[in-house]
């Protein structure tokens, strides 16, 4: 039998559950950090150029690689070794080195890449170790079994990150980090058996933030729908009252389409604070939302600036444009001016046909 260090041997720690490797005559065993390699004598000769590169790249991991790439640099390992046990003997020994060098030169550069992922240990206690990417993203690492109150709070931190990968799709890094570093701490926190309750009080008031920024999130794009819209009609109208100033008719038209639609923007502006918003939203859905609200405004506009001047309703008697513009606004701005003003001349209809 050979050994990864022939000067102490350390069979008798090692049991059969720590066998992490077994290809051929050859076996790997890890218990925590340390590990240890056995090989029969028939693989001699492939184990001289084999085990000096794959011990190497184990000391390489053990010190240079975060813990929680150890698992997936140690699976990219155990497949060079296994292409490199499958070399055909009967070659020459030139091509034997050829083919076990060739067998561990993509698993040196997922390695060095490994090594050089940016992370940054933000939380850690004796279960766990909690690492946060460049862009914000959590990444952990198991050192042993979870408790029961750990399992509880990690189900519940998984939870609380999908809800933020829905929810705040386009929240900014620094906002993210934060909230992912509260995150972290309540989930090491949590196996202090006397912190399993503050710490999930401290993950619901999470997820409410998440939550109520998600709401302010969706109001401000409605908010800026709602403007870019505004903007986009105002000119049309202009470039309408302009063209066709020969026709009064239009005019008055285009001055309660106007007015309609500012005194939509005014309210929508006003209510934004308690506009109620579906969180799962699209932006074509918000957007349709935005542009519904202001055609209510704009048709509102329109209908009382012809009840206005078809004269039908005797309180409305206006003799210029301010005027017109004004009573626009207050139709655009208040959803029931103009129903409550159509639903008093459908009743004083009724009451004449009586």
């Amino acid at each position: 039998m050979n050994t990864l260090n022939e000067d102490f041997d350390k069979r008798a720690f090692f049991e059969s559950d720590d066998l992490v490797f077994m290809f051929k005559d050859v076996k790997i065993y890890q218990k925590d950090q340390t590990r240890y390699w056995e090989w029969d004598r028939d693989v001699d000769l492939l184990m001289q150029y084999i085990h000096p590169i794959a011990g190497s790249s184990e000391a390489f991991i053990q010190n240079q690689v975060f813990d929680i790439y150890h698992d997936k640099c140690y699976r990219a390992l155990h497949k060079s070794i296994m292409a490199a046990l499958s070399v055909d003997e009967s070659q020459t020994l030139e091509a034997i080195k050829e083919h076990i060098s060739q067998a561990f030169s993509d698993t040196d550069k997922f390695i060095q890449k490994m090594s050089a992922s940016k992370l940054r240990i933000i939380a850690e206690n004796s279960e766990l170790i909690v690492y946060m990417q460049k862009n914000g993203d959590l990444e952990w690492h198991f050192k042993k079994k979870l408790s029961d109150n750990t399992k509880i709070i990690f189900a519940e931190v998984q939870n609380i990150l999908t809800l933020t990968r829905v929810l705040l799709r386009n929240t900014n890094r620094k906002y993210k980090q934060l909230l992912n570093t509260n995150l972290a701490t309540a989930l090491t926190n949590s196996t202090y058996i006397n912190n399993l309750e503050h710490s999930l009080k401290h993950l619901k008031e999470i997820e409410e933030t998440i939550r109520e920024r998600a709401t302010s999130h969706a109001r401000f794009e409605i908010m800026y729908f709602t403007i870019y819209l505004t903007f986009f009609i105002l000119s049309f109208s202009i470039l309408l009252y302009s063209t066709y100033d020969e026709i009064a008719v239009l005019h008055s038209l285009t001055i309660g389409l106007v007015s309609g639609t500012v005194g939509a923007l005014v309210s929508i502006i006003q209510r934004n604070d308690t506009i109620v918003v579906d969180l799962l939203s699209s932006r074509t859905r918000l957007l349709t939302e935005a542009l519904s609200r202001l055609l209510l405004g704009m048709i509102f506009g329109i209908l009382v600036t012809l009840l206005i001047k078809s004269e039908i309703i005797s309180l409305l008697q206006v003799n210029n444009n301010y005027a017109l513009c004004i009573f626009g606004i207050i139709a655009g701005f208040s959803e029931r001016f103009v129903p409550d003003y159509l639903e008093k001349i459908s009743n004083q209809n009724n009451s004449d046909i009586n």
